[in-house]
């Protein structure tokens, strides 16, 4: 039995666990409130990021335009209420708002009704665009017994424009504006080495293209340190990672104008080199503005890079080279005692058998012909003969052969400089030749690797097993006409460029 003063301590343990409940119940109603609102934020957020991110993917974005839009979609997403978008209240949330988060990013200007200063709280890198929603007070009417008397929360959202599906590939080798249809040298051993459709002691025709991965476009980091070979690997295995436009003055230069000289490229306007920047947070940038129409044209043939990227499976990303992608049949190469399985499908595999065409440009007419060479030769006859219309099939796109690649406005010789882009060129890749010698010494390739599915035997540089280390000295390429290829593989080629898709980026 309990004694009055113990009645008395009870009531008073109960009356304060009520009032700590009371209080905690309280002050969970502010934080649930709080929740409710973080996550109206973070819709606000997402919403306002993709409505910016959709004006960004395309082909010509305004940034004006995505700065408003995103705007207007977090504003129509907040609990909080505005008069509209120029609402003062709004406009200093904007203003005042700062992003920590964002170091390296690229702030945008605000509306040019507020002002002309920037938003730091919207931001983007080449492909990203990141928002972050000023922060937003909720009530806490009851957290003012601990001296709260409202809760902050904001929310950050980043959305990426990225290139819609498998874009095909745009290949780190340009090719001369007066370059026609036909096999031609893409590069050759910048030690003289040289073997025709290669000549001459230079870097083949044209030179390898140094082009930074910008990376945001895809799933590897962003190389912007100066590693030519990484970056070589790369736009040779899976293209380059961003747009290329044709220069805006490159109607007004005939095909096969001399190279000015690079105080002439420097002068001209409208040429945004294709180079960049990484800022603190890894994120690469261009160097001076989108679009990005020119390219640094490098010296030196990048070995061990470009066998690695065309027939090893040594690329700097552990990934399969360009010549292992997925295909139909292949062919080994016996590297000293590795199999490297690389395409071994012509581009004869892809001809149509239509009446209309020449015989040399028909699919059925290489079925009797037994050797590479036969084969060639005849695709080289059918390439001369000049065809006005389609003689492709629309699945030459599934060979990793098939690849595109720049044309220079200029007729340049080899050597690091800029060259603005005229447009692109569809290629079929031809030769790539092996464990060369220099010419003069009279003694052949160790081994030169024509694609065609009839051949089994290993290509190696010695009787097999006894392989040496195989080394790509020089590659060539056929240059297919424009008229050849069908109307909807032209169609897919522009628009993997024009067309990009918004998506949140985590």
């Amino acid at each position: 039995m309990l004694n009055g003063s113990e009645h008395g301590a009870s009531a008073v343990l109960i009356a304060a666990a009520m009032v700590l409940l009371v209080g905690v119940t309280a002050v969970a109603l502010d934080v649930s409130a709080a929740f409710n609102e973080d996550h109206q934020d973070q819709n606000a957020a997402d919403n306002g990021v993709m409505a910016g991110a959709l004006e960004k993917a395309e082909p010509s974005p305004d940034e004006q335009t995505m700065v408003t839009e995103t705007l207007e979609f977090v504003r129509s997403n907040l609990t909080a209420e505005f008069t509209g978008p120029d609402d003062p209240a709004w406009i200093a949330l904007w203003e005042g708002c700062s992003d920590s988060g964002n170091p390296g990013w690229l702030p945008l200007a605000e509306p040019t009704a507020w002002g002309s200063g920037t938003l730091d709280c919207i931001s983007q890198t080449t492909s990203l665009l990141r928002v972050r929603v000023p922060d937003q007070l909720t009530d806490a009417p009851f957290s003012g017994l601990v001296g709260t008397r409202a809760l902050s929360t904001h929310a950050v959202a980043i959305a990426k424009a990225a290139l819609s599906g498998n874009a095909p590939p745009v290949v780190p080798f340009g090719v001369n504006s007066g370059a026609g249809p036909g096999e031609t040298c893409l590069s050759s051993a910048s030690s003289g080495t040289a073997y025709p459709p290669c000549t001459g002691s230079q870097t083949g025709a044209f030179g390898p293209i140094v082009s930074p991965w910008f990376g945001d476009f895809g799933t590897h980091a962003a190389q912007c340190n100066g590693n030519t070979l990484r970056w070589f690997e790369r736009n040779l295995v899976w293209g380059l990672d961003h747009q290329l436009s044709p220069w805006p003055g490159a109607a007004g230069v005939p095909n096969g104008s001399p190279w000015p000289g690079q105080p002439a490229i420097d002068a001209l306007t409208d040429l945004h080199q294709d180079e960049c920047v990484l800022d603190p947070d890894g994120n690469a940038t261009p160097q001076d503005g989108i679009p990005i129409n020119g390219v640094k044209v490098d010296t030196g043939f990048p070995d061990p890079a470009v066998t690695n990227a065309l027939v090893s499976n040594q690329t700097f990303d552990g990934l399969p080279s360009r010549l292992q992608l997925p295909t139909t049949a292949t062919r080994p190469l016996m590297n000293q005692n590795t199999a490297w399985n690389v395409d071994d499908v012509g581009p004869w595999a892809f001809l149509t058998d239509d009446v209309g065409n020449p015989m040399e440009c028909r699919h059925s007419s290489y079925s009797s012909l037994t050797t590479t060479a036969d084969k060639t030769a005849m695709f080289a006859a059918c390439l001369g003969s000049a065809p006005a219309g389609e003689i492709f099939l629309s699945t030459i796109t599934s060979s990793p052969r098939f690849v595109w690649a720049p044309e220079y406005v200029y007729d340049s010789p080899p050597g690091s400089k800029f060259n603005p882009i005229r447009g692109f060129r569809p290629m079929f890749l031809a030769g790539v030749w092996f464990n060369c010698p220099n010419p003069n010494s009279g003694n052949p390739c160790g081994a030169v690797f024509y694609p065609d599915k009839a051949v089994t035997a290993p290509v190696c540089d010695g009787v097999f097993p006894s392989c040496k280390k195989l080394t790509v000295d020089q590659i060539s390429t056929w240059i297919l006409p424009d008229s050849a290829l069908p109307q909807s593989v032209k169609d897919s080629f522009a628009a993997a460029f024009d067309n990009k898709e918004a998506e949140l980026y985590q």
